[in-house]
Parts: C-alpha cells; structure tokens; sequence
C-alpha cells in the first residue's frame, strides 16, 4: 500500500506540517515579526513540535511488522 500526503519521512505527515506552519504564522502575527517573539515561546514551540515529531504512527509500525513477518 503506498503512503499518500507523506514524504520521504514517514513520521512527518501533512497535516503535521500544516500544524507546524500554522503555529509560526500565529507565533508571528502575535508579536508582529519573527525576530520579536521572546526565547521562552521558541522553547516552548520547539518542545511542542519536537513532542508531537517524535510520535510513532503505531498503525504504519504494524503493517510493516506484518509484511516483515509475511515475508520471513
């Protein structure tokens, strides 16, 4: 089955991209430029992203288990 709406990265989803534009966009409309944006909410951004990045689609992890397994 091949994957749609991901690129080579299979961790990183459209829609994660999306979330990940959208909250820069609001970060700088919020404080008006990028350069504005106080460090503690890139910390907190980055944290969140990095968070949310490092999940593991457990849906995709299982079928590339099963084919492995099929195949052995």
């Amino acid at each position: 089955m091949p994957l749609t709406e991901r690129g080579h990265d299979v961790i990183i989803d459209s829609q994660f991209e999306g979330m990940i534009s959208n909250g820069r966009k609001e970060l700088i409309n919020k404080y008006g430029s990028k350069k504005n944006i106080p460090e503690s909410e890139i910390q907190f951004f980055d944290q969140m992203v990095n968070k949310e990045e490092n999940k593991i689609n457990i849906e995709l992890m299982d079928e590339i288990i099963s084919f492995y397994d099929e195949q052995v």
